[in-house]
């Protein structure tokens, strides 16, 4: 097996010029990722959304506040937390606002109280897993959907090393499109473009077009 490796595959590799320069291609697009920031890419990798510290502390504060054990929340307790449902989209509201003592929000309350908690008890890793959004809040009421990448979570990075980088660029110039990582910049996006088409060239133009490489 490794004398015909060293017969026909290793010596097709380096005479055969496209597969050459193929070779040639991606390692120099690794290069220039790697001259890339880490926060230049996005990815479903290893991604955990985090709400931002404001956020964070608003829910831990309403959690601290109405939880008499500061450990967990009854569904009583959950039930006086002034949220409101809005078109199956659930809000925090002031205290003053008390469309959130509705029968109807108290229903859509009870079921999302059932969801998230375990054994009539709601923790607040759970609580905080909770979709309410602040946008009727003061102070929170800014659309975050305008803005990219997310204004509302954070991303962790899914490039984090040069390997990731060499991996980016072979998903790249294979052509397989994109998925567990992606360009979140303008310079990342260009360096694409131009190493998607150069592997195309590559692989369009005949093959004496590079014997003169050799």
């Amino acid at each position: 097996m490794i004398n015909l490796i060293k017969k026909f595959l290793i010596p097709y590799i380096f005479n055969d010029k496209k597969i050459y320069m193929s070779f040639i291609s991606l390692i120099f697009f690794t290069i220039l990722y790697a001259l890339c920031n880490n926060d230049e890419f996005h990815g479903w990798i290893d991604t955990e959304e985090v709400k931002p510290n404001i956020e964070q502390n608003f829910t831990k504060n309403i959690f601290k506040k109405y939880s008499k054990s500061n450990k967990y929340l009854t569904n009583k307790e959950f039930l006086n937390i002034p949220i409101v449902d809005k078109d199956g989209k659930f809000y925090f509201v002031s205290e003053k606002d008390k469309e959130y003592k509705k029968k109807e929000n108290i229903t859509s309350k009870n079921i999302l109280f059932r969801i998230y908690s375990s054994d009539g008890r709601l923790y607040f890793n759970k609580f905080n897993q909770m979709p309410i959004l602040l946008n009727l809040m003061d102070g929170f009421n800014k659309p975050h959907k305008i803005l990219y990448p997310s204004a509302r979570y954070k991303k962790s990075r899914a490039v984090n090393s040069l390997f990731d980088r060499f991996y980016f660029s072979i998903i790249v110039q294979s052509n397989l499109g994109l998925g567990d990582i992606f360009p979140a910049s303008k310079r990342v996006r260009v360096i694409m473009i131009i190493q998607v088409i150069i592997s195309y060239i590559i692989i369009i133009l005949p093959y004496g077009s590079f014997i003169s490489l050799g």
